[in-house]
């Protein structure tokens, strides 16, 4: 059975909708922003470049960078977790990293399929 979709009005949750994106992606040229939207509070709304001094821009690291600040303006709001967070995304890497890796991932303590780290 497939799980309504979270009002956005409704209080006992929070919604994101949360993108990323990149030019030239894979080149040295590479430059990339992201952007997460709260229909609940526009005030949270945040749309960024991603730095240039960090480790090289990518479109998957903007995706992972919108769902991260996500969480961030997540737990300002509910820091005690109680409220469920929906993350809405088109990216399969990481709807996937959250919805079917990151169990295994935590199980096995981290630890690849190889058993390194």
């Amino acid at each position: 059975m497939a799980c309504p979709d979270p009002d956005p009005r409704d209080p006992s949750t929070l919604v994101a909708f949360c993108d990323g994106s990149a030019l030239d992606n894979g080149k040295t040229s590479c430059r990339a922003a992201f952007a997460c939207v709260f229909p609940h509070n526009e005030a949270w709304n945040v749309a960024e470049k991603l730095p240039t001094v960090q480790a090289a821009a990518t479109n998957n690291r903007a995706e992972y960078l919108a769902a991260l600040e996500a969480f961030k303006r997540a737990n300002v709001q509910d820091p005690s977790q109680r409220l469920p967070l929906y993350i809405f995304s088109d990216s399969m890497l990481l709807i996937r990293s959250m919805t079917e890796w990151l169990p295994t991932w935590i199980k096995k303590n981290w630890r690849k399929a190889d058993g390194k780290e």
